[in-house]
């Protein structure tokens, strides 16, 4: 699995950015960062339509390419005080940290408020913490916060379905790892947004739960 994971960063990071700047209407530029402005009631229709009606989405893959394969390790610079941190590109931790753009730039493009703090891959500031990006959000529907965290590559892979703009008919199979069962995918994909984007309260009381 993890043989091919540097290749689907490539392009689920490519494919992020075409969908993006194909939707005009969808984004707009805010301080150089492509924005998204869809409202809380556009997601939530998307949710339920996902959750509902999966088959009315179609689950679309890239072709697969031959490219250079990378270093064996990558570098962690910390934010707080640079110091520079070596893990393999293999890992775990590797795997993260080699998408880390990836997902600063979906965090920056929500409407919602979420922040994300990568300390913990310091050999400095987060030597007696885990090896994961923290992140903090507040709900979209009644601003309460609450946080999660990114631990292993699949946290990340499942992160890009923040990515998913309401309006779309098509899902980037290869960026979200929905291989089989494309409906069960989409239905789980439902499900993750709903839990990292809403409260259990604001859940229930929008009807995102079934």
């Amino acid at each position: 699995m993890r043989s091919y994971k540097w290749i689907k960063t490539f392009f689920a990071t490519l494919l992020g950015m075409l969908t993006l700047l194909s939707l005009p209407g969808q984004a707009e530029k805010n301080n150089g960062t492509i924005k998204l402005n869809f409202s809380k009631n556009d997601l939530i229709n998307q949710l339920k339509m996902m959750k509902r009606t999966p088959n009315s989405f179609e689950v679309v893959t890239a072709m697969c390419y031959k490219t250079a394969a990378p270093e064996k390790s990558i570098n962690f610079q910390c934010p707080k005080c640079n110091k520079t941190t070596l893990y393999q590109r293999s890992s775990d931790a590797g795997w993260i940290i080699e998408r880390m753009p990836y997902i600063t730039g979906i965090v920056n493009r929500l409407p919602y408020d979420m922040a994300i703090d990568t300390t913990g891959f310091c050999s400095n500031c987060g030597k007696s913490e885990k090896k994961n990006i923290k992140v903090s959000t507040h709900c979209f529907n009644c601003k309460k916060e609450f946080g999660f965290s990114l631990d292993t590559w699949n946290d990340v892979e499942n992160f890009g379905w923040l990515n998913f703009i309401p309006g779309e008919k098509d899902i980037q199979g290869n960026e979200l790892g929905v291989w089989t069962s494309p409906e069960a995918g989409i239905k789980k994909g439902a499900d993750y947004i709903s839990t990292h984007v809403f409260c259990p309260k604001c859940r229930k009381k929008l009807d995102l739960e079934r």
